[in-house]
């Protein structure tokens, strides 16, 4: 495996093949193009419909109702840097970052994620309207 380029302050990221990553996919759209389209499609709800289409494809193939009508919720605290994104502190745990709630259908699929500030309380999440 090669070894990922190495500079000064001044040189751009580099990938695991050691090329600079603004480089790296030579053809594509600029990240930023990229990244403005995907913000766009999420807030639209593009990517919640995706996977509610996907979600009720698989579940059918399994021989199951498209719907889920039991889950399993989980919540975990994930440690964040300062930069970027919502922040805060759960007291419980003592960690600094964003509190991330998932929760799946019986057969392990994803049926929905929220991310906050870790300042939320877990007994008062629940999923957006």
């Amino acid at each position: 495996m090669c070894e990922p380029a190495r500079g000064g302050e001044r040189d751009p990221p580099h990938g695991f093949d050691g090329l600079p990553v603004a480089h790296a996919a030579e053809g594509l759209s600029p990240f930023t193009t990229v990244q403005n389209y995907f913000y766009a499609r999420r807030e639209m709800g593009v990517l919640r419909a995706i996977n509610n289409t996907l979600l009720m494809a698989a579940r059918e193939q399994e021989g199951r109702e498209a719907s889920p009508t039991a889950g399993v919720i989980d919540s975990q605290s994930v440690k964040t840097s300062e930069s970027g994104g919502i922040r805060g502190f759960d007291a419980g745990k003592k960690i600094k970052g964003r509190k991330r709630h998932i929760v799946v259908d019986t057969l392990g699929l994803l049926v929905g994620v929220v991310v906050h500030a870790a300042t939320f309380r877990t007994g008062m999440a629940r999923p957006p309207s």
